[in-house]
């Protein structure tokens, strides 16, 4: 498998203009958060609000509500958004009744179109897609694999000012697997355990300690054991 910069989009955000039409697409529900987010803070940076935000679930959208809402004039802000999520969800005859906006998107309108592929892909015989992927920017964010994730958490602990050990670190990946938002979930109830002063560094003596956590917990014991105050042998 082809390796996928997963920084390309907030790259592409820093240097170039905000596009008419994004697709991003993939299993890996964190990082599409993060995509749609960074969007739409460049398109609109003074916030969404009623008179520049529209937003669609695929399964409930149809292309007579989707676009009027892209066709209408901003107001207030040089840029609307419409974010549709979800788009695999979608009938292809309801989403190619959009292939005539495809063809000419609106200048003043950032359309986003999600797709989460964990279950299921958008039908891409259709010509909404291939109309909608020669004018959009598309950008992937496949699931991480095990040895992909370590560099993907170590950023996410460092902007929560955390810093774990490199043992703290890949015990976390052990336990709960290289899923992004479940990562970033523990980080959270670990943050909020290590309360306004937490510890120079959060270390993992596994000796032989066991950690009784499997892939399918929420929790994992490294939010236990800090929580009972004992950050020098989390996880």
């Amino acid at each position: 498998m082809a390796k996928v910069d997963r920084r390309a989009l907030f790259k592409h955000l820093k240097s170039d203009d905000i596009a008419r039409v994004y697709y991003v697409h993939g299993d890996d529900t964190f990082m599409l958060d993060s995509a749609v987010d960074a969007i739409v803070r460049k398109a609109i940076p003074e916030g969404p609000n009623e008179f520049n935000f529209d937003s669609f679930r695929g399964r409930e959208a149809s292309a007579e509500n989707i676009r009027p809402a892209c066709e209408m004039l901003p107001m207030l802000s040089p840029k609307r958004v419409v974010l549709v999520r979800g788009i695999q969800a979608m009938p292809v005859s309801e989403l190619n009744e959009l292939t005539d906006y495809f063809n000419d998107p609106a200048p003043s309108t950032c359309l986003i179109l999600e797709a989460n592929t964990t279950d299921k892909k958008p039908d891409g015989r259709g010509s909404a897609m291939k109309a909608m992927k020669k004018v959009a920017k598309v950008f992937e964010f496949p699931g991480f694999r095990e040895w992909e994730i370590g560099d993907a958490l170590a950023r996410q602990i460092k902007r929560r000012g955390l810093n774990f050990s490199r043992d703290a670190a890949a015990l976390m990946i052990e336990s709960i697997g290289p899923d992004l938002a479940r990562l970033d979930e523990a980080l959270e109830r670990v943050e909020l355990f290590l309360g306004a002063e937490p510890p120079e560094l959060v270390t993992a003596e596994l000796g032989g300690q066991s950690v009784a956590v499997t892939r399918e917990q929420r929790v994992c014991s490294l939010g236990e054991a800090v929580g009972a105050g004992e950050s020098a042998r989390a996880m």
